[in-house]
C-alpha cells in the first residue's frame, strides 16, 4: 500500500508538477481519498493568509519558505523574489518582511517554529517533536520542500557544517537524506520519512476500524473493491486501461453509496495518520 506522501523515497529535484501528478496517480485501488486534500487557493490572497514555514542560511544567503493553507511546503526564496502579489523585502533569523507589489502594504511575519515553546504547553505545538512532525503544523508533513536550486547545484562545494545543518533541518521535519548524487553539475537527493512505518501502521489501524463498522454485505463489497485488478499502464492498451478504470469506478461508487454518514467519514479518514497517538 502506498503512503499518502506518494512514495517511500523522494528525490528532491523532481519537477513539482510531475510529483503532484504521481501522487494523484498513486491512489489505492480501494479509492480512498487523501485526508490532506488542500483547500482551493484564494484568487487574491492577503498578507495575513501567509506564514513563515521555514528559514535557513546557506553560504551567507538567507532563504525563506512562505506558505499558506493552500501552499504547504512552499519553495525556498531569497530577498527580492516574488510570489503571488508579494515580494520578499527582508529575511531575519526569526521573521520575514513581505510587501505587496500592487500597493503600499507590508508586514513582518514571525517564524513561530523558531521559538521553543514552554514545555508545559501542548506537545503537539512544540516544533520538531514526534507529534509535531506528524501533524498539520509541519509544512513538510507529506513531502519535503525542494532545496533551492543553487544550493542543490553547489552541494558538493558546501562546507561540512553547512551540509550537516541542512541535513539536520530536514530531519527535524521528519525527512532523512539517505544520499546525494551529483551528475553533470546537478545534484539529486533521496529521502525517507523517518516515521513511514508508523504512519502506514496508523492507516492500517484506521482501515481495520472502518472494516469493523461495515455489515457483512458491505465488507464483501469493500474487499472486492480492494482486490480490483490494478492497472498496468505500460503493458495494457488504452481500451484495457479505460475498461479497468471504469469497472473500478463503478464498483467503488456502488460500495460508497451504501455507507452511512459515520461510515463515510471513517472511510474518508483511512489515510489520515495525523490523528494517531504520536505521544508514545
Amino acid at each position: 500500500m502506498k503512503s499518502p506522501f506518494c512514495s517511500n523515497r523522494i528525490v528532491l529535484l523532481l519537477i513539482a508538477a510531475a510529483s503532484a501528478a504521481l501522487c494523484a496517480a498513486a491512489a489505492s485501488p480501494e479509492g480512498e481519498t487523501h485526508a490532506q486534500a488542500l483547500p482551493a487557493a484564494k484568487a487574491a490572497p492577503e498578507l495575513a493568509d501567509f506564514k513563515v514555514q521555514g528559514i535557513m542560511t546557506v553560504s551567507g544567503v538567507r532563504y525563506a519558505s512562505i506558505g499558506s493553507g493552500a501552499r504547504p511546503g512552499a519553495p525556498w526564496m531569497q530577498v527580492g523574489e516574488t510570489f503571488s502579489h508579494f515580494v520578499i523585502e527582508k529575511i531575519d533569523d526569526d521573521a520575514v518582511t513581505l510587501a505587496r507589489r500592487d500597493k503600499d502594504e507590508r508586514v513582518t511575519l514571525p517564524w513561530k517554529d523558531a521559538v521553543v515553546k514552554d514545555a508545559a504547553q501542548d506537545a503537539a505545538e512544540q516544533p520538531y517533536t514526534k507529534r509535531w512532525i506528524n501533524s498539520h503544523a509541519n509544512p513538510m508533513l507529506y513531502n519535503p520542500t525542494l532545496l533551492p536550486h543553487e544550493v542543490a547545484r553547489d552541494w558538493a562545494n558546501l562546507s561540512k557544517e553547512e551540509r550537516d545543518a541542512i541535513i539536520d533541518y530536514y530531519l527535524k521535519h521528519g525527512w532523512k537524506i539517505l544520499y546525494s548524487q551529483t551528475v553533470g553539475g546537478s545534484t539529486n537527493f533521496a529521502l525517507d520519512n523517518i516515521y513511514e512505518k508508523e504512519r502506514v501502521a496508523a492507516q492500517d489501524a484506521n482501515r481495520e476500524a472502518f472494516s469493523k463498522m461495515l455489515t457483512p454485505e458491505q465488507l464483501d463489497a469493500y474487499n472486492q473493491v480492494r482486490s480490483t485488478k490494478s492497472v498496468n499502464v505500460e503493458k495494457s492498451s488504452h481500451e484495457e486501461v479505460k475498461t479497468l478504470v471504469q469497472e473500478r469506478k463503478t464498483a467503488l461508487n456502488a460500495f460508497t453509496s451504501t455507507l452511512t454518514p459515520a461510515q463515510s467519514s471513517a472511510y474518508q479518514s483511512i489515510r489520515d495518520f495525523t490523528k494517531a497517538d504520536w505521544s508514545k
